[in-house]
């Protein structure tokens, strides 16, 4: 009986709840602003009320009506026909707050009164009670009703009426819970705690309670209410494991999901294969209840796997669930799609985390198109839904490199969060500010860096005004947020902004570490590397290695008990100090690293080389880099080809994704088939790379058109240390265009400096066709025997460089003062004294072309050739003047005294000798 009275109770409110809904839904204007915003918050009132009644049915279904008065017994008639509005109008009748106060005076006099009996007390207690079951009754149905503001003050006065009844305060905590309103809920579940009679309503209350407070972040509490609600039906199902162990497995999933938030791995495996377990046995012989329990586990599962990288036993889950939903789809669908959706979406995440771009695609439009269908005839409930699903197709996009894409995704996420948070923005503000951080990003990445500043301030904002009301659940948001800041400041070279911004994130990490370390400890890691990289960049590599090896040993704490999670990070921050270690030159300590790295990605490669593969060609790059720099040309060529492999293989499935990466590597062998002068292999690897970028610029200009202006770099590079006239005119179109690009990109630093390299480089070829005479003497000179035919050539040279600097080419002053301070070492050669004395002073004083602004210091050293040619003409005072005046001035990286000896060592060991030169050694030795 009592089961048939829940079905039929449960299908009045239903009916009523519905119409109800549906007679509000049509009132709504939908040409008043607003109104989608207005439809949401009645659905998610609907919702919550029909969560709600099935609480009511259980109650109703054990009511008494004998035990209540005859006005109540006279509403819950009304109420049984369907009948909610007339049913409040007849309650509204009485004031039973002043009803209450007189019953309860009246008591307290029968009390005072020791003559009358016990049983006037406890009719007065009996009407009391009737009174409050009124108040209950009418707050119900105000809730029905969706007048939620006066079902509140309506239970709170039936509640405080009788601050001792546990069902009252239990009822009216669980509808503050369907409210939202956390806190107040908290209260009311604490107060019933105190008079729960029964196991079965303490266990309730405690996981409402874990539900509650792993909602708003509070995780050792939730732990300890999980458990003790755990511990009562694990003692309830020894007695009755039919009704109890269901319950069981709720809590199990409840804790599983809160071990994965809280980075405890083990533990939530444990946990959910504790609920699975369950509802397996079950399903088996009540499919069509517990089967839907079933999948939503396998579904925590996926997630748990997915997040410890074990990919291929997400995708089983994830499998299983789906099968589930989709069969219940068949023929529920209004029920069951949304939950297929879920799964769709889910899968498109793990895809895109296993690099499989085109199935994430496939996946998220397949979680899209079932939201996008129900949102036409439900938006206020499945628009957000669309919204999420958006927003992973944006992250897919940028992760693809497709930017349009990414950014058109975005916005229609924007828009919808936007939309809703117009009338509901403590529930869709925080989206809003999700999509405007990843906007960011974006802007970020597309080199558009104010826009990428704004988009960061305005999810700063949001998320720094709803910490201010929350901050154990918005702190942590704010600090993911500063980090993005500080990545934009340090990449725009603002590095104390930057330092500013990483440290208000690790002073909040910081905070929340020492309340739960276990989820937070990783996020200050993240931090540490990003300090670690600030530092780096700012030559600062004490600080560095500080910061570096700090995030270190939190990841090598945490893979010890994870390895799956934890190792890939160790070996991120291997590859960081390897790095960092290459920059200072400590090439063995490099090399450790790098090799820590590599191992631990071509382990984790050996299961999933989708995943770790690409990680492999970063490291093999980063060596064959630094075997370069250590001149081990052949282990440098090794590993440049192996990455190169990797990528080509990449980059057949998905060039978007591989191709960039394909041409950074070529461009390293370019730097490195020249450094080993093979300068035709050097031009076709600078070459395909080149190549490559033209093509990324024509589809993303932005992201692209600085990587090639670095390539045009190179090639115009190689071209200054291989001349090839044939490439000439296409190279000075390359640097033509490169130059305008980079004026677009004039508040970007590395922009500014590729583009003091093109012009120098302009500048060179420029120079260089003007100069071709000149160099082919300088080839002639280079193989001339004699000191006599250097110094014709050299007065030739000297010639030609006067003409210039005197017509029109000024800066050709210092190569014509260097020439004459070469004239005058060939001549002290010769013996021709004189002649070099002359020499070196037209080439410190100069009568017949104008100095440079830097000449002097330029031609400094010429006054070497002048104290020798005095020295040699026996003018030891004047030679002596020039000795002490520069013997220890730093020179070439020692000091003239250095040089002058060196000069000294030559001419005699070619049999130029002057009785002062002794003289001169011993002062240079002093």
């Amino acid at each position: 009986m009592v089961a048939q009275n829940r079905v039929k109770y449960y299908g009045i409110s239903e009916k009523y709840i519905t119409a109800k809904y549906e007679r509000e839904l049509a009132k709504l204007n939908r040409s008043t602003a607003g109104w989608e915003a207005k439809a949401e918050k009645l659905e998610k009132d609907f919702r919550a009320n029909l969560e709600f009644t099935k609480e009511l049915a259980d109650r109703y279904s054990m009511m008494n009506l004998d035990d209540v008065t005859a006005l109540q017994r006279k509403a819950f008639k009304l109420f049984e026909e369907n009948k909610v509005e007339e049913a409040i109008k007849l309650l509204e009748g009485e004031n039973y707050r002043e009803n209450i106060q007189k019953v309860k005076l009246e008591q307290k006099k029968i009390q005072e009164n020791t003559q009358l009996a016990d049983e006037e007390i406890a009719k007065a207690e009996d009407v009391i009670q009737q009174q409050i079951s009124k108040l209950m009754f009418q707050a119900d149905l105000y809730a029905q009703d969706f007048q939620f503001d006066k079902a509140e003050r309506t239970y709170e006065i039936a509640v405080e009426a009788d601050s001792s009844n546990y069902d009252n305060t239990f009822y009216f905590a669980y509808f503050l819970q369907k409210q939202n309103q956390h806190d107040k809920a908290i209260l009311y579940y604490q107060r019933a705690l105190r008079f729960a009679k029964t196991e079965p309503s303490l266990a309730l209350i405690q996981n409402n309670l874990g539900v509650l407070y792993q909602t708003n972040n509070r995780y050792s509490e939730a732990l300890r209410a999980y458990n003790k609600a755990l511990e009562i039906y694990e003692r309830l199902v020894k007695i009755n494991p039919a009704v109890y162990e269901p319950n069981v497995a709720v809590i199990q999933n409840n804790l599983g999901i809160l071990y994965q938030d809280n980075n405890e791995y083990s533990e939530a495996l444990k946990a959910y294969k504790k609920s699975l377990e369950i509802h397996k046995r079950f399903a088996k012989t009540n499919p069509a209840i517990h089967e839907p329990g079933l999948a939503m586990t396998e579904n925590s599962l996926g997630g748990l796997y997915k997040s410890n990288n074990e990919y291929s036993e997400a995708f089983k889950a994830y499998n299983k669930a789906l099968e589930i939903y989709e069969r219940f789809a068949k023929t529920n669908p209004a029920v069951y799609e949304p939950n297929v959706a879920v799964i769709q979406r889910n899968f498109g995440i793990l895809y895109q985390a296993n690099n499989e771009y085109s199935e994430a695609l496939k996946a998220y439009n397949k979680a899209l198109e079932i939201y996008e269908r129900f949102a036409k005839t439900n938006p206020t409930v499945y628009e957000p839904n669309v919204a999420d699903t958006q927003n992973s197709l944006g992250i897919l996009y940028q992760a693809n490199n497709e930017y349009s894409e990414a950014f058109k995704a975005y916005y229609k996420a924007l828009k919808i969060y936007e939309r809703f948070a117009k009338t509901n923005p403590a529930a869709y503000e925080p989206n809003a500010a999700m999509i405007q951080n990843n906007l960011g990003a974006l802007y970020q990445a597309n080199n558009e860096y104010s826009e990428a500043l704004k988009a960061y301030y305005k999810a700063l904002e949001i998320y720094e005004r709803f910490a201010k009301i929350n901050p154990a659940v918005y702190e942590p948001n704010v600090a993911d947020t500063q980090n993005s800041l500080g990545i934009l400041y340090q990449a725009n070279n603002e590095y104390s902004e930057a330092l500013k911004a990483y440290n208000k994130a690790l002073k909040i990490y910081e905070q929340f570490t020492k309340i739960n370390s276990a989820a937070y400890e990783p996020y200050m890691a993240m931090i540490q590397r990003n300090l670690g990289i600030l530092s780096q960049a700012k030559n600062e590599y004490s600080e560095a290695l500080k910061a570096y090896n700090k995030a270190l040993e939190i990841y090598e704490r945490f893979a010890k008990t994870n390895l799956t999670v934890y190792e890939p990070n160790v070996a991120d921050m291997q590859n960081s100090l390897g790095i960092l270690y290459q920059a200072n030159n400590e090439y063995s300590k490099a090399l450790k690293a790098y090799n820590k790295a590599l191992e631990i990605y071509e382990r984790f490669a050996k299961t999933n080389p989708a995943a770790y593969e690409p990680y492999m060609a970063m490291i093999q790059n980063n060596l064959g880099a630094l075997y370069q720099a250590n001149n081990e040309y052949l282990e440098s060529l090794k590993a440049l080809t192996k990455s190169l492999e990797i990528y080509e293989r990449f980059a057949k499935t998905n060039p978007a994704v591989y191709e960039p990466y394909m041409a950074d590597t070529q461009n390293n062998l370019g730097i490195l088939y020249q450094a080993n002068n093979e300068y035709s292999e050097a031009l076709k690897a600078s070459t395909k790379a080149l190549e490559i970028y033209e093509r990324l610029v024509k589809t993303n200009p932005t992201v692209y058109e600085i990587k090639f202006c670095r390539s045009v770099l190179s090639i115009g590079s190689l071209q200054k240390v291989n001349y090839q006239e044939v490439n000439q005119k296409q190279i000075d179109v390359y640097l033509s265009n490169a130059k305008k690009i980079l004026l677009k990109y004039s508040d970007i630093p590395l922009a500014k400096m590729l583009m003091k390299y093109i012009i120098d480089l302009e500048d060179y070829y420029k120079d260089f066709k003007i100069l071709s005479p000149i160099n082919d003497l300088e080839k002639q000179l280079s193989k001339a025997g004699l000191y006599s035919e250097k110094i014709k050539i050299r007065i030739e040279i000297i010639e030609k460089y006067r003409h210039l600097a005197n017509n029109g080419y000024p800066k050709f002053a210092n190569e014509l003062g260097r020439s004459f301070g070469s004239l005058s070492f060939y001549q002290l050669f010769e013996k021709q004294f004189k002649a070099a004395e002359q020499s070196a002073n037209e080439a410190l004083n100069p009568t017949t072309f104008k100095k440079t602004e830097d000449y002097d210091a330029e031609i400094e050293w010429a006054n070497t050739n002048l104290a020798l040619a005095l020295l040699f003409q026996g003018n030891y005072t004047e030679a002596e003047k020039i000795y002490l005046a520069l013997k220890d001035k730093p020179y070439n990286k020692t000091t003239y005294k250095e040089t002058f000896l060196a000069d000294l060592e030559e001419l005699e060991k070619a049999g130029i000798m002057h009785p002062d030169v002794s003289k001169i050694r011993e002062l240079l030795k002093k």
